[in-house]
């Protein structure tokens, strides 16, 4: 409990009365749903031009929207936080909380209540809803039972949910929207990218440790020798995630509001 008698729980509430009572946040969920069914109209689409209808690995096919749902997450958890030190309300949330830190994982606790229950839903919805499509235009399927395809679906709402705690740590870290926006793009989608421009001996030994590449090993069916085993992978992001977390946390520490 704090000087002021707030509790782990108070401060937990108050983060996720904030965080339900904004309409960006309602935004940005829609944003992030209404992109991983972008996928399932891709494929009717190149259904109804008659282009190909094997996919390697349906899963990843009907879930590959989540690459522009992570967008629309990652901006949620900037914006938790940016919005605070623009407006100036963080100055009163740290006269609540002097400790700070318990500010910072009620945000992060918050935003992973918010994210993944909607994004596994979405995800579910999206798998099912693709499958349908690939089947109707004789496609390649695969049941939710079958291997991998539930680690897919369930890996897709736990990556997207790491995504909103990256972005409410570099929210934290930078302390402005667009600098924090910005970082999320930068670092789950334009580093790979980027890494295209290394040599080939490096990009087979760097690329597959980055955010995007890691989510791919623990989300993708079928496994692709060229990426991190799904233990692996998972753990990898993990570990971006946490680092973000603990460079914020000492910048909160360490830094005046």
């Amino acid at each position: 409990m704090s000087t002021t008698g707030l509790t782990a729980a108070g401060v937990l509430r108050g983060e996720w009365i904030k965080l339900i009572s904004v309409r960006s946040s309602a935004v940005c969920l829609l944003n992030a749903v209404v992109a991983m069914f972008s996928a399932v109209l891709l494929l009717s689409i190149r259904s109804t031009m008659q282009m190909a209808k094997v996919e390697r690995d349906p899963v990843a096919s009907v879930l590959s929207g989540a690459e522009f749902a992570g967008l629309g997450i990652g901006v949620l958890g900037v914006l938790l936080v940016s919005t605070e030190y623009a407006t100036g309300l963080v100055r009163v949330v740290f006269t609540a909380v002097p400790a700070r830190l318990p500010v910072l994982f009620a945000k992060i606790t918050a935003v992973l209540l918010a994210v993944f229950p909607v994004m596994l839903l979405a995800s579910a919805a999206a798998f099912l809803a693709g499958m349908a499509v690939l089947t109707a235009n004789g496609g390649a399927t695969t049941a939710l039972t079958d291997p991998g395809a539930l680690r897919g679906v369930i890996g897709t709402a736990a990556a997207l949910a790491g995504i909103g705690v990256l972005g409410v740590a570099l929210g934290t870290i930078l302390r402005g929207t667009a600098a924090g926006v910005t970082a999320v793009i930068a670092v789950v989608f334009l580093l790979p990218n980027v890494g295209d421009l290394l040599p080939l001996s490096w990009q087979e030994t760097v690329l597959k440790f980055l955010p995007a590449k890691a989510i791919e090993a623990f989300t993708h069916s079928v496994q692709d020798p060229a990426l991190l085993t799904p233990v692996t992978g998972a753990l990898v992001f993990t570990g971006w995630v946490a680092a973000a977390v603990t460079v914020a946390a000492l910048r909160l520490r360490h830094r005046d509001a």
